[in-house]
């Protein structure tokens, strides 16, 4: 048995905070009034250390009073929250996805999404669509990377550019969006051919510049590798 250590959960069920209105940053530490988890004997249960040292913080500082408010991804949830619907942006054309999806499935180097798969990829009409389950399941490879490709050749189809970002907690999370990206747009040309003009970029991180040379001076711009 344990308490779980966060700010917070929410979901139709309910919350485990007595006022779930309440700013992140003004809650009182109540840790200790929290229903504890039971894990039983036998049950698995993942622990993510990753979101708690790393990403909470940041969520913190986003969610401060003075900031929330210029949040654009936080205003989205509240507004989707509130009206029980998201904005729809339509980022590309459904059928043009499934033109894309049906080539994939012609393809016989290519992976074939499942269903659970396919609805992540068609949801073009939606801004934030949740994507969750534990490594191996095919979330990078079979969802991911479909989802991306499938959105620029979307958009090509009515000459649109397209410019997809990624970006995650770690390099090795996005080297292996990259990886996935590159696999299947290598599998998919060998069969199809299409999007010639596509380019893959990596953005690197470096160094900041010394303390002597920054006033004045330009500073550094990332690396990138195509």
């Amino acid at each position: 048995m344990f308490r779980v250590d966060h700010c917070g959960w929410d979901s139709p069920a309910g919350s485990n905070l007595a006022d779930p209105e309440e700013p992140p940053t003004e809650r009182p530490g109540y840790i200790s009034e929290r229903e504890p988890v039971w894990i039983d004997t036998g049950e698995l249960y993942m622990l993510d250390p990753m979101v708690t040292d790393f990403g909470a913080p940041k969520a913190d500082r986003a969610l401060r009073p003075e900031t929330v408010e210029q949040n654009a991804l936080w205003q989205h949830l509240c507004t989707t929250r509130r009206t029980g619907q998201q904005p729809s942006p339509m980022l590309a054309a459904p059928a043009d996805i499934e033109r894309f999806l049906d080539s994939m499935a012609d393809a016989p180097a290519c992976l074939n999404p499942n269903e659970r798969q396919r609805a992540f990829i068609r949801a073009v009409d939606r801004a934030v669509v949740p994507l969750q389950g534990p490594p191996g399941t095919g979330k990078t490879s079979g969802a991911t990377a479909p989802a991306l490709l499938s959105r620029a050749y979307a958009r090509t189809q009515h000459d649109e550019s397209f410019v997809g970002v990624v970006v995650a907690p770690s390099h090795e999370a996005v080297d292996a969006v990259l990886e996935s990206v590159v696999d299947l747009l290598d599998e998919w040309r060998s069969d199809m051919g299409g999007l010639p003009a596509l380019r893959l970029v990596r953005a690197l991180p470096t160094e900041p510049p010394a303390a002597a040379r920054r006033p004045g001076g330009p500073t550094p711009r990332p690396h990138t590798s195509t």
